[in-house]
């Protein structure tokens, strides 16, 4: 049982990180966007001003990303542990 506790507080860190992480780790793809689109006005109002929801998105996708990277780390670990 002492275990199982000390696994689940390891994973709400970890989740706790990865959600901290994702918000400024979402801004690199949105300066990356920013850069590669050559009439940054035009589109802003192409897509109306759903840049919060892009933003969202990114951020999404970075919190995955965060996870998805401590759970190859972790495999990697266990791997070569044996």
């Amino acid at each position: 049982m002492k275990e199982i506790k000390k696994i689940l507080a390891k994973s709400i860190i970890w989740v706790i990180v990865a959600l901290v992480l994702a918000f400024p780790l979402a801004l690199i793809p949105m300066v990356v966007l920013g850069d590669m689109v050559a009439d940054y006005d035009a589109f802003l109002q192409a897509i109306k001003g759903q840049l919060r929801v892009l933003y969202l998105i990114f951020v999404v996708l970075c919190f995955v990303g965060v996870l998805f990277v401590r759970f190859i780390a972790q495999i990697i670990k266990v791997v070569f542990e044996k």
